[in-house]
Order: C-alpha cells, then sequence, then structure tokens
C-alpha cells in the first residue's frame, strides 16, 4: 500500500482519503506543478484480473469524453509496479454519504439543490449514450463551496460499445441504490437504471436512510420489485407532497413507470408542474448527441441589474436579450471576460429556485458603448426558472467574486 511520501509515475502521495471495494483514493501532488490530485489506485489483490483492470482503463476513457462541473473529471491514467492508477480533480469536501452521517438528513432544498446537479452531470453523460450504473451517497462528492459532483465512472456502460465487461444475468452497483433490472442483466439497462439511483440518493439524503434495507440481496430484490418501501414523507412528515411523489414514481420497481430521462426527473423537483406550450417546447430533451443551443427570442428586454456581490459597489444596469434552457445573453454597459462568474437571482417564492449560476462564454462590443455577453448555466434550466425569466418580473444578475 503506497505511504505518505511514496511516489506514484510523476505524483507524491499526501494522505489517504478513501477506501472502496478495490481501489484506495490519496490526496497527491503532481511534482512538476504542485497541483493537489486525487490518485484512485487498484488495490495488489486485484491487478492481476484483467476485467478489473480495463474497468479502470474504462473509466478513464468515459471521462475524457465528459466534461461537465457536476461530474469529477480524471485528468490522468497509469500503473506503477503493476497496479493501475487514476488522477482526477481533487475535491476538497466530503461525500454525502459521509455527510449525512455526521450532520443528519439534509434539508429539503438542501437535497434537491444537491440531486439537481448530480441529475444535470447525468443527463451530460446520458447524451452521449453512457450510463452510470452506480449513482449513491458515497459517489456523491460535496466541495466546500456548495457544488456536487458525481464520482466513480467504472461501471459505466457506454450503449453499443460491444465491451463484453459485464455478463448476463450480473448485478453491477450497490445494492442499497441499484435498480432491480441491474439484478437481472445489468449489460442492458438504460438510463432509466440512473433515474432510480437518483431517486434511492435523493431519499437517502431526506430521510437518512436508505429506502431499502435487509440481510440478503435476495430479500432487497423482492423489496425493490414490489416497491415494498416506506415512503419518504412517512419518516419525514414535513416533506413537500410533490416531493415525495417524484421520489417515488424513481423508485418504481418497473423502468417504464419511472421518469424516462433526467430532464423530466429534474422538472418533476419542483412544485410547478405545468408550464406554456413555448416553455414546455423550450424544455424537452435534446436527442441523444444534440447539445446545440435551443433559444428562445423573448419579444421585448428584461431588464435587469448587474453588481459585485460585495455592498457599496457601482451597479451596471442590464437587459436580457435571448434565454434557453442552457444559456442566456445579457446586454451590459460594462464588459466581463469569457471564464467570469455570474449568479441570477429569480423572483421566486421556491429557495431551490432563486439562483442560477451562469460562465461568461462571449464577448462582444455593441451599439452605444454597451457589450453583449453570451454566458451559460452551470446546469439546464427547470420549466419553472425559464418560465420565470421569460416573465415579467425583475431578475437581477450579480457579479460572483473570484
Amino acid at each position: 500500500m503506497p505511504y505518505a511520501g511514496a511516489v506514484i509515475g510523476p505524483y507524491e502521495i499526501l494522505e489517504t482519503i478513501g477506501k472502496g471495494g478495490m481501489a484506495t483514493v490519496y490526496r497527491g501532488r503532481r511534482s512538476e506543478t504542485g497541483q493537489i490530485v486525487a490518485i484512485k489506485v487498484m488495490e495488489a489483490q486485484y491487478a492481476s484480473s484483467a476485467v478489473l483492470v480495463r474497468r479502470f482503463e474504462q473509466e478513464y476513457a468515459a471521462a475524457c469524453r465528459l466534461r461537465h462541473p457536476n461530474l469529477v473529471p480524471v485528468w490522468d491514467f497509469g500503473q506503477e509496479d503493476g497496479r493501475p492508477y487514476l488522477v482526477m480533480e481533487f475535491i476538497d469536501g466530503q461525500n454525502l454519504n459521509r455527510r449525512i452521517k455526521r450532520e443528519g438528513p439534509l434539508t429539503e432544498t438542501e437535497a434537491v439543490r444537491t440531486i439537481l446537479q448530480v441529475a444535470d452531470g447525468l443527463q451530460a453523460a446520458h447524451r452521449l449514450q453512457m450510463i452510470h450504473r452506480d449513482v449513491k451517497p458515497d459517489n456523491v462528492l460535496l466541495s466546500k463551496d456548495g457544488q456536487a459532483k458525481l464520482s466513480d465512472l467504472g461501471l459505466v456502460k457506454v450503449a453499443d460499445n460491444g465491451e463484453p465487461l459485464t455478463k448476463t444475468r450480473t448485478c453491477l452497483g450497490t445494492i442499497a441504490f441499484v435498480a432491480p433490472e441491474q439484478f437481472e442483466d445489468a449489460k442492458r439497462v438504460d438510463q432509466r437504471a440512473d433515474i432510480y439511483g437518483l431517486g434511492a440518493t435523493l431519499y437517502h439524503a431526506v430521510t437518512g436512510t436508505p429506502p431499502f434495507e435487509g440481510k440478503r440481496n435476495l430479500q432487497i430484490l423482492r423489496k425493490k420489485i414490489e416497491n415494498d418501501f416506506i415512503p419518504p414523507s412517512e419518516r419525514v412528515p414535513s416533506l413537500s407532497p410533490w416531493l415525495n411523489e417524484a421520489i417515488c414514481k424513481a423508485l418504481d420497481g418497473c423502468p417504464d413507470k419511472r421518469q424516462s430521462s433526467c430532464r423530466e426527473f429534474m422538472d418533476s423537483l419542483q412544485p410547478h408542474s405545468v408550464a406554456p406550450a413555448a416553455v414546455a417546447a423550450a424544455a424537452a430533451p435534446a436527442s441523444a448527441g444534440d447539445d446545440r443551443r435551443r433559444a428562445i427570442r423573448y419579444p421585448t428586454t428584461l431588464t435587469a441589474i448587474c453588481r459585485p456581490l460585495q455592498a457599496g459597489r457601482n451597479c451596471w444596469p442590464a437587459t436580457i436579450e435571448d434565454v434557453s434552457e442552457t444559456g442566456v445573453r445579457l446586454r451590459l454597459e460594462r464588459r466581463f471576460e469569457p471564464g467570469s462568474v455570474l449568479t441570477v437571482e429569480l423572483p421566486s417564492q421556491e429557495p431551490i429556485l432563486r439562483t442560477l449560476y451562469t460562465t461568461v462564454v462571449w464577448v462582444r462590443e455593441a451599439a452605444g458603448r454597451k457589450w453583449c455577453v453570451g454566458c451559460m448555466f452551470k446546469r439546464a434550466l427547470l420549466k419553472a426558472e425559464l418560465e420565470t425569466l421569460l416573465g415579467d418580473k425583475p431578475v437581477t444578475v450579480l457579479i460572483h467574486p473570484d
């Protein structure tokens, strides 16, 4: 086992930060640059298994194709003394399971905000025909600034890639959170298996306990197939009815009765289920491989205010011109460089729908000493959020400090 001060490839081991079924994760540092990273090293007893080593390689290959703020990026892959390792972004925080064990269940607002981020990352994977198959609290990492990132793509399934890493009638994933169809044939599951994992993780987040428990796997499987679980609202009587309904739907033992996509699941995690036809069309999920922005041209500009988060600074008037579920175009009286982070405060009564984070992608000069700024939202908008931006109430745009 590597120890503090040991060297793996171009990385120095600093300390152990986690241990899983077949690998240990260390905090490390790249020698040339000093960059702090997380290093996942396979245990020696598993390194002789070609299938398990291939899963490590698959995790790296899958992560290289995915770039999303709510998915942990993997930067490097190698072998040291016959043991494969992965190098990932180091998240200064804790996983969701550890957070629940230390501090108890999350509030409804915290839980929904967290799962929305995870679902948005999963949606990006699903668009590339990737199924995670192991969505659980241990794989949801929480940074100190409140960002949630899904990790561990070792069990990811790429549709029709022909990889014989999973045999028929093989179950993969953690039993308490895995979809029942994975017990029968993990090789053929689709995105609804990840919806199940999201629902089970959200259940655990708001109640503090997994939805299914038992001494034997077959006992748990029977409960899953028969939907034999205590509704979360019975464990938490104050839980909103719409959230209880969304969780129970995601946990249905029949895949056809669950939400069909991450977009539908995300929309179910808020009380507004009906939107105008134009909004509903804009919020429809993109087809696989189609990440093109679907912008809505709002017929008149909506007044907004840009100002720093710190009090006592100048304010800049702005207008919101185009808006879609993935981005917004602002017209401002000052220039903001690409990479700047802006927060949009919505006039919503629901705390989980009040704040949106955007990143400036492009800037160009406009007439009248103004600037057009194109921003991408850090997650796709819910129907209610898009509807609010298309409404007639004032919206505030804040500048987030670097």
